[in-house]
């Protein structure tokens, strides 16, 4: 007997209550590689906010040295009487400022969109390698309580996967002895990996397609967090320009499938 726990954040779930010896080493494998994912993320965003830091503190040490040589423009222009030449000794040290500032913030907000896109291409590569006969099971399995007195079970799915959708749905209704021989039907506009399930009571929509879809548009909220945006160089105030906050949290992971009932 095993049990299987995992923190409520993160992991790989369990969604019945016996595997075979097989589909427990599938499942030890997949938890392994999503420890694997979540250690490279965090090493990612460490990276990232390491980075940020730096260019804070450069850009902070850059403001200073601009300030120092506008405050001796501004002296050396005071001495002469010369109150033209302060006015553009500012006009420039603040010009320079919001350049670097705007250069500093667009390497920023690339550095972002990198770490994202590496991130959902490693999610990708992890989620795909899944076999499709385990995802099928999966969802096959998750419709067991719903499935006792239901008359008819319809599949729709990719033509690719028509095989291990056929084989993995009749597994699960012969093994739970459920009263229903599902219909595997080909789908033209199903993405690979997906699957449509109808019966009596509702459709179930599930897939890697739509994991993936869900990952990648919590990591579009958090990529979309940018840093405050720079004052316009027309506009001459005397002061620093304030920095942006950096969001650095991590979204919420996806549910496996979608219940939609009528």
């Amino acid at each position: 007997m095993v049990i299987w726990l995992r923190k409520p954040s993160g992991g790989i779930g369990v969604g019945q209550d016996v595997l075979r010896a097989s589909e427990l080493a599938q499942l030890v494998e997949l938890d392994r590689a999503s420890v694997h994912f979540e250690r490279c993320t965090e090493e990612l965003l460490s990276a990232a906010r390491r980075d940020a830091q730096a260019i804070h503190s450069a850009a902070e040490e850059e403001s200073q040295r601009t300030l120092r040589a506008a405050q001796t423009k501004y002296e050396n222009a005071a001495r002469l009487g010369y109150e033209a030449g302060r006015r553009r000794a500012m006009q420039e040290a603040h010009a320079t400022m919001l350049r670097r500032a705007k250069a500093e913030r667009d390497v920023l907000v690339a550095s972002r969109q990198r770490i994202a896109g590496l991130i959902m291409r490693t999610v990708t590569k992890v989620v795909g390698e899944t076999e499709r006969d385990a995802l099928f099971t999966q969802v096959a399995v998750s419709l067991s309580r719903s499935l006792e007195d239901t008359s008819f079970l319809t599949v729709r799915v990719a033509e690719c996967d028509i095989r291990e959708a056929t084989h993995a749905f009749r597994n699960v209704c012969e093994a739970n002895g459920w009263p229903v021989n599902p219909e595997i039907l080909v789908d033209p506009e199903a993405e690979p990996g997906s699957c449509v399930c109808e019966w009596d009571h509702g459709v179930i929509e599930g897939g890697l397609p739509m994991q993936l879809r869900a990952i990648a548009a919590a990591i579009r909220r958090v990529t979309s967090a940018e840093p405050a945006s720079s004052e316009s160089a027309d506009t001459y105030q005397e002061g620093l320009v304030p920095e942006g906050d950096i969001d650095d949290t991590l979204p919420d992971n996806a549910v496996d499938v979608t219940r939609v009932n009528p």
